[in-house]
């Protein structure tokens, strides 16, 4: 795992966000899977620096009734995760700029996530959204819709295609091959 170099967006946004520099490169990636087994995997990951901080993946402990319940209950494990990351780098002194971007790919939960209140579909799960929904509403944290094909929190929930687990792992290990040759150069 690297740490370092010069701060790239994350993976999936083309552009840095709002306070991205400030917090030198803070965001959060979940996802969690849904159909196959009553309690499925799901998985996190928080990035600083070019490298995880923190991940996670473990049976979700909820038995969610659809998939936009299962990445809720992920998103809210992410969202203290994350909050435990941002409590540690501000006891070090470390100033976060803005609100940290967590990304996810299921759209149901993006738009939960961004209204306020609890739907007739969603009242009886509000507990397990409360804390996620409210570090958005206190901009604690600013949720990003990915496509799945960019949501580097799959190589946590499900047994990935070798092409995109070496993707994902690149990302999350800040793999660089400028930095990757001349450390083999500097071992001969």
């Amino acid at each position: 795992i690297t740490f370092g170099g010069k701060l790239r967006p994350p993976y999936g946004l083309t552009k840095m966000p709002p306070g991205y520099f400030a917090s030198r490169g803070l965001w959060i990636a979940h996802d969690a899977s849904w159909g196959g087994e009553p309690k499925p995997m799901a998985g996190h990951v928080v990035m600083w620096l070019n490298g995880p901080l923190i991940w996670h993946s473990n049976l979700l402990r909820v038995i969610a009734q659809s998939t936009c319940e299962a990445e809720t209950s992920e998103a809210s494990r992410a969202a203290k995760t994350g909050m435990f990351c941002r409590n540690l780098l501000a006891y070090y002194g470390i100033k976060l700029g803005g609100a940290t971007p967590m990304f996810c790919d299921n759209r149901a939960m993006f738009d939960l996530l961004n209204h306020e209140g609890a739907s007739v579909r969603t009242r009886y799960f509000e507990r397990a959204t409360l804390f996620v929904k409210r570090a958005v509403q206190l901009l604690v944290f600013f949720p990003h819709l990915v496509r799945t094909s960019d949501c580097v929190a799959d190589i946590f929930t499900k047994a990935t295609d070798k092409a995109t687990f070496v993707k994902f792992r690149n990302v999350i290990m800040s793999n660089q091959s400028s930095l990757k040759s001349v450390l083999e150069h500097s071992l001969l």
